[in-house]
């Protein structure tokens, strides 16, 4: 049906600069097949499409934006230089706050339940202390058409709490196999271990989800687990022997007289401790291998044992990341749109009510057991190893380092933990996944090597098996991060060389499906728990 007029909006090109004109022009009964307007008279009008090229001038020259803009370029100069401030700091952040999981249970070795709780309960009140006053009165000076803005709202409050209570069952059984392992192992084995988390999470992935993976991520996975598996080989074969010929100071009665033996470093310094009522000898100045062989043997076991406590860890660790990948999802609950703060929040509230329930069973575990009915007193006796007093003066492990150590390492660890989950959400924010990625790749080897130092308490020695392993668990972590995007590249780049005008479009034909486990972690809804402290 046709007007009586008809409007036409064009862009005339004028040598007064106006455009935008609007023309009036009377019906004609040819109107729908000639343009009522010349190209003379208005300019030129171009048409794009896939098979249109034209020499034409375009009506609006393309501006080099930054070029134009010269206060753009130096902020996004800044952004850049921020970003790589940050993600340097990330890699040495991120090394401390792994070397300090460590040292924070050489003061603390007889208490890892107390450990554990406390690591666990300091999250509570921080997070709390936000989220109660922002959900009643909303964020202060943050304002959005006159009112206040309220990330927490009345109906988050008043929502199921089941979500965040598997959440937080999951991440307190995963961290209490993490603190009680990482109280039995050396440090290297607490940054090597963990990373068996990329083969068990792609398992499970795979299983409970549906996650399909590139080939390459299967490669890099599979080179990890034969790294974890050459990092344990010594302890599944006699090819550590070599490494402990020397001679040492053994004490025939390790349960009380350990301590005594063990930092003498000559015969007759070792051999002089006797026995004041029997008069006996009670250390023997012997290698491990002749005289404490079966002291060896107990040794490795309880490695293997706590490795594989290790290794366990990465299961529940692992479910909580799925479990909140689907909650958190879900377009029904509504949980997306959750303040990080409240989350994190709940989900450490339930992780410290269920590590107390959990306590039990784990302190009859541990190294020298605790009984039930002796929890409490173990307890109260970390809390005053934390704030300098010693409580076991006897053994191989006495409450020596309890009032020059204690406090120290564990704030700093407790401190450091939290710019290390401060840092993940700027680079996620700022940067990129890659950054991260690459970020935690790098931690692994400066990690490991970092507790080989002298200066460190109880420094470790780098076997061949350990150089090794961590060779490959490098190369794996390398392939399963990057493989793919490094394909992508070399793709494009040979696409462009043949003159494929789609070659860039690569980038985004693969969907990768990435698991990342920092503090479990690594998106802005991530749980900021200790859980973080080992896994990338």
């Amino acid at each position: 049906e046709q007007s009586s007029t008809h409007k036409i909006k064009m862009t005339p090109t004028l040598n007064d600069g106006t455009s935008n004109t609007t023309t009036t022009v009377p019906p004609s009964e040819n109107d729908l097949r000639e343009p009522l307007l010349t190209n003379e008279e208005f300019g030129t009008i171009v048409e794009e499409n896939d098979n249109d090229c034209t020499n034409e001038k375009p009506l609006v020259e393309k501006k080099d934006v930054m070029s134009a803009n010269p206060a753009a370029a130096a902020s996004t100069d800044e952004d850049s230089q921020g970003l790589v401030v940050t993600f340097l700091l990330m890699v040495v952040v991120g090394s401390v706050n792994k070397i300090f999981f460590k040292l924070q249970t050489v003061p603390m070795y007889n208490y890892p339940n107390f450990l554990n709780l406390m690591n666990c309960f300091l999250f509570v009140p921080i997070c709390f202390a936000y989220i109660i006053p922002v959900a009643k009165y909303g964020l202060p000076g943050a304002t959005a058409n006159g009112e206040r803005i309220r990330p927490i709202t009345e109906e988050h409050m008043n929502m199921s709490k089941k979500p965040f209570a598997i959440m937080g069952l999951l991440d307190g059984c995963s961290m209490i196999l993490q603190t009680f392992a990482s109280i039995n192992l050396p440090g290297p084995l607490l940054i090597l271990l963990p990373q068996a988390a990329i083969p068990i999470s792609m398992a499970l992935s795979r299983k409970i989800m549906g996650e399909t993976y590139a080939v390459s991520q299967y490669i890099g996975a599979t080179i990890v687990a034969m790294g974890i598996v050459t990092v344990l080989m010594p302890m599944f074969t006699d090819s550590g022997a070599s490494d402990h010929q020397e001679l040492r100071c053994v004490a025939y009665d390790m349960e009380d007289n350990c301590y005594i033996c063990e930092d003498e470093t000559n015969a007759n310094a070792c051999l002089s401790h006797m026995d004041e009522l029997s008069g006996q000898v009670m250390c023997q100045w012997t290698s491990d291998v002749s005289g404490a062989a079966e002291d060896n043997d107990d040794a490795a076991n309880s490695s293997l044992f706590w490795s594989g406590i290790m290794i366990l860890s990465c299961i529940p660790m692992t479910l909580s990341s799925i479990y909140k990948e689907l909650a958190l999802g879900g377009e029904n609950n509504g949980m997306m749109e959750l303040d990080p703060v409240f989350l994190n929040g709940w989900v450490a509230l339930f992780q410290f009510m269920f590590a107390l329930v959990l306590a039990v069973p784990a302190g009859m575990a541990s190294e020298p057991p605790v009984e039930p009915q002796d929890l409490p007193q173990n307890l109260w006796d970390g809390f005053k190893c934390y704030t300098g007093t010693g409580s076991i003066f006897t053994g191989c492990h006495p409450d020596d380092h309890c009032s020059t150590e204690a406090a120290l390492f564990v704030n700093i660890y407790l401190g450091v933990n939290l710019i290390y989950n401060l840092l993940v959400v700027l680079i996620l924010k700022y940067g990129s996944s890659n950054i991260l990625y690459l970020a935690s790749t790098i931690m692994v080897p400066v990690g490991n090597l970092a507790f080989t130092l002298p200066f460190m308490p109880d420094p470790s020695v780098l076997r061949i098996t350990d150089i090794l392993g961590l060779a490959v668990i490098m190369l794996g972590l390398s392939v399963y991060r990057f493989g793919q995007d490094i394909v992508n590249k070399l793709s494009n780049g040979a696409a462009v060389a043949n003159g494929d005008s789609s070659a860039g479009d690569n980038d985004d034909a693969t969907t990768v499906a990435y698991v990342e486990f920092l503090d479990d972690e690594s998106s802005s809804s991530t749980t900021i728990n200790n859980n973080t402290s080992f896994a990338e």
